[in-house]
């Protein structure tokens, strides 16, 4: 995968993309499949923006019960089997414990039929005959029972609990990054730090971009016969270039989620209930309550998703202490249990999502739950331009294929059909997880190399970790002491990953700064690889450590 520029300003493309989060790299691959001439541009890097921040959570749409909304939850229910059967080595089944108590609604015997409904409406759920990736039923648990999985974090009164499995995205960065990987194999041009600084007209409609190259600085333009603008929380921003368009803007919320350093839970995700937020104005069976989740990660936990409003530039969002202490509150205030003390976080993952309003107060956030499609030729008058706005994670695939059939229409071209549903990412090619990594240990042992290494490297990229071996051999071992990344990762890296700054590679290549900040050697060692590839004076070397630990910085408390 290399990051083209040359034949992104020389070729006029089906179809050029804007935004590299999960829905526009999900497009560029559903398009590049089916035969289209794909360009893929993003102003930072892949999932830079709101992909990255997330609980990990495929969704099977248990929640969508209250709303009475089947034909959601058959949607989710679907697409998190296909991603266990496309992805098994970066996502797996999770187990989830939702504490009940009382007679109503958290009771038990309402809590189990809507398991038995859950269950039945996702007979399907499994598409793998691998078991270690097949999802069980879900049922009600003794209070007993669930102090055993759960010790700390039941309340006084509970009487039980409810159990279903979800599934858990392993490395969501990575994922994102092997969806690039399927698109460029498929013929799309990348290209990530290349902003758009311009929609490009002729006549009455729109026919690309001007791109920037980040790095140089220079301007292109990259023509298209259509335009999708998949740009997330800055899709109005896109629009803004043209003044021929005149959008509503898309209302925003704060979105944020805390990894913390220590585990909190066993092997299940704990739903805790918290009596702040606005309540789902969609849902039939109304509770007063949100819910936030705990999950296990890596050696510690992942707590979210918490939602502020937002009103102002998506540019301009910045984390701020008021962001940090909001957070905290409400995570103190429903698991004082778990004693969080600032010290104990590891990383905040903050970012922008759709909404639809401030819940009346102007002091929560009622988020989108529905994705859409825009067609400005029909709402604007503008031909040759679509935005899309994605809700989730679990059905970006879904919307993906609706969004390249509606590029087909618009083409004036019968649509072919959509492979992504079988077609593996790349390094999924697995059957049998268990088989596959005992397989791969044993071969590395003969090669004379670490089993426990050729594990982490299988796990993390699947059947390409060979690959990922052999292409920077010399770099076999850890970048420092108690490091886990070889050398030959972040070689790999920017070599094959269009990894261009160490951001990109210690964020969304490696697992280096995923959980907490990278240590001061890993980091150097990192840079210095980096530093050798690219031909970075010490004085850009240093801007790049520097870049890296600003991130894990909190906001200073305000005098």
């Amino acid at each position: 995968m290399k990051r083209d520029l040359k034949t992104l300003a020389a070729e006029t493309f089906d179809v050029v993309v804007v935004g590299e989060g999960v829905n526009g790299l999900a497009i560029a691959r559903d398009a590049a499949l089916r035969g289209l001439a794909v360009a893929l541009v993003e102003r930072d890097d892949f999932g830079a923006g709101n992909s990255s921040n997330s609980l990990k959570i495929i969704h099977g749409g248990l929640r969508y019960l209250q709303h009475l909304d089947f034909r959601r939850m058959r949607e989710s229910i679907r697409e998190r089997r296909i991603l266990l059967a496309t992805a098994p080595h970066l996502v797996k089944p999770l187990g989830f414990l939702l504490p009940t108590h009382g007679y109503g609604l958290h009771g038990r015997l309402a809590m189990g039929v809507a398991l038995a409904m859950n269950d039945l409406v996702g007979w399907d759920r499994d598409a793998t005959t691998d078991p270690e990736r097949r999802l069980p039923r879900g049922r009600i648990l003794s209070s007993s029972r669930c102090r055993e999985l759960v010790p700390m974090g039941l309340p006084a009164n509970c009487t039980g609990g409810a159990l279903w499995y979800d599934a858990q995205m392993l490395d969501s960065e990575r994922l994102l990054v092997s969806m690039a990987e399927s698109a460029s194999a498929a013929g799309a041009v990348l290209a990530n730090h290349a902003p758009v600084r311009a929609l490009l007209r002729r006549q009455d409609k729109i026919v690309g971009v001007t791109v920037e190259d980040g790095e140089t600085g220079d301007q292109f333009p990259v023509l298209g016969r259509l335009t999708v603008n998949a740009a997330g929380a800055c899709l109005d921003s896109i629009l803004q270039l043209d003044p021929e368009i005149r959008a509503t803007p898309q209302p925003l919320s704060v979105a944020m989620n805390l990894v913390v350093k220590r585990p909190l839970l066993g092997n299940v995700g704990l739903a805790v209930s918290t009596a702040l937020g606005a309540p789902d104005p969609e849902a039939r069976a109304r509770r007063k309550d949100r819910m936030l989740f705990i999950t296990p990660w890596r050696q510690g936990s992942l707590i979210g998703t918490f939602h502020l409003p937002y009103t102002g530039p998506p540019e301009e969002f910045r984390f701020s202490r008021y962001h940090l202490d909001s957070f905290l509150q409400e995570v103190r205030t429903a698991m004082p249990w778990a004693e969080l003390s600032e010290g104990d976080i590891g990383l905040v993952h903050a970012g922008l999502l759709p909404s639809v309003s401030t819940g009346g107060d102007g002091n929560h956030a009622i988020l989108a739950t529905r994705p859409r499609i825009i067609d400005h030729a029909h709402l604007h008058g503008q031909p040759g331009l679509l935005s899309v706005m994605g809700v989730k994670w679990t059905t970006a695939r879904d919307l993906a294929c609706k969004t390249v059939n509606t590029v087909f229409r618009i083409l004036g071209e019968k649509p072919a059909p959509c492979l992504t549903a079988k077609t593996p990412l790349p390094g999924g090619e697995i059957d049998n997880m268990s088989s596959f990594l005992a397989t791969e240990q044993s071969w590395a042992r003969c090669q004379g190399w670490s089993g426990t290494t050729a594990r982490r490297l299988a796990e993390r990229y699947g059947t390409r970790w060979r690959l990922v071996a052999a292409s920077a051999s010399e770099f076999l071992e850890p970048l420092a002491p108690g490091s886990q990344v070889l050398g030959a990762e972040a070689t790999f890296a920017v070599r094959h990953e269009m990894a261009l700054n160490l951001v990109d590679l210690v964020r969304r290549r490696t697992d280096m700064g995923t959980a907490a900040a990278p240590g001061a050697e890993e980091l150097k060692a990192a840079a210095t690889i980096m530093a050798e590839q690219l031909g970075w004076s010490p004085e850009r070397m240093g801007r790049e450590i520097a870049a890296v630990q600003a991130l894990y910085a909190f906001p200073a408390v305000t005098p």
